[in-house]
């Protein structure tokens, strides 16, 4: 058995797929499987795998959906047949520093004789677009490296599915929503939580790696700014995480929900090109659960242009918002 599975969906991903190898094969720590789910390609990326696999010195399982069933099932049929003690997700157009598992191996182990083990570690991350790139945390706010309380990782934690390792036995008893985005909105915290928490009882602790390990591949044409997009699947995420946890953690979850449902969900309206009285109404339906989101902690700690766009949408200012909103799709392509 090995120590990591690395689990990568693949869809029409082979062109980009050669950094994501390199990363992979010049790996300094080297006890791991890699698990790639073809997503029913459409072009020739599922025959490359093959010839890839048949050659690579790289442990890899290779399996293939016999339709597209998207990224959220996908995930979950790696985790289903990973056999890592821990697992971890890597995009296939992305790649990751040669010593990740290393530097990641190396916390697990210095700990693994404390009372209450690391059963979740979260790392930092390089966002890459060309020749540009831009280091980014993985927790909102300046928080040191080291064991955090669950509480913390909980309402801090970004919720892309990049920047994390998870114990194989907690993390299977977790799964992925099959939407058509924001499947890793509903995933990570309940993910962490099942690495923690068994009931009431402590089990396990999340540390924070400081240090951008992973290299995010901003492209051209990024789901981000597709118009087309609306708040539904991010509704949908916290309808599962509310569910879920929101009993238990309910300070947290609002402070989770500022930079998702709120932020996130007002810019896609906007740059759907929603109207205005729709843009209000999903304010006012926020703001009738969270009525006082804007005193959150987590508001001064995501940034001045976050900070200005929670500015405008307190105040209603919606054409504003709308000027902001096409900035932002400009600034990431």
């Amino acid at each position: 058995m090995p120590k990591f599975s690395i689990i990568t969906p693949s869809y029409n991903s082979w062109k980009y797929m050669e950094k994501y190898w390199k990363s992979l094969e010049n790996q300094t720590f080297t006890d791991f499987e890699v698990v790639v789910v073809d997503d029913s390609s459409t072009d020739d990326t599922y025959i490359r795998l093959c010839n890839y696999v048949e050659n690579s010195p790289l442990r890899i399982k290779l399996l293939r959906n016999s339709e597209n069933r998207g990224p959220g099932y996908t995930r979950n049929r790696g985790m289903s047949e990973a056999k890592g003690d821990w697992i971890t997700f890597v995009d296939s157009d992305d790649s990751v520093d040669l010593h990740l598992l290393e530097k990641v191996n190396g916390i697990i182990e210095s700990n693994n004789r404390a009372a209450v083990p690391i059963n979740c570690v979260v790392y930092d991350y390089n966002i890459v677009k060309g020749n540009e790139v831009s280091r980014a945390s993985s927790m909102y706010g300046s928080y040191r490296g080291g064991v955090h309380e669950i509480s913390t990782c909980i309402a801090m934690v970004r919720n892309h599915v990049i920047g994390k390792f998870y114990k194989s036995e907690r993390i299977k008893k977790i799964s992925f929503p099959e939407l058509k985005r924001c499947e890793d909105v509903a995933f990570v915290c309940r993910a962490i939580e099942a690495c923690c928490m068994d009931g009431d009882k402590e089990i396990g602790c999340t540390y924070y790696l400081k240090e951008a390990l992973y290299n995010y591949d901003q492209r051209p044409g990024s789901l981000s700014n597709d118009s087309t997009l609306d708040a539904t699947d991010m509704i949908k995420a916290y309808q599962i995480i509310t569910e879920n946890l929101g009993a238990k953690y309910p300070e947290e979850i609002e402070t989770k929900a500022i930079p998702d449902l709120l932020y996130g969900g007002v810019l896609i309206k906007c740059k759907a090109n929603k109207g205005n009285q729709e843009i209000r109404k999903y304010i006012e339906d926020f703001e009738f659960h969270y009525p006082n989101w804007y005193k959150n902690r987590i508001v001064k700690q995501l940034g001045k242009a976050k900070m200005v766009f929670l500015v405008c949408i307190k105040y209603r200012h919606i054409r504003l918002l709308k000027s902001l909103a096409k900035i932002h799709s400009r600034l990431i392509g």
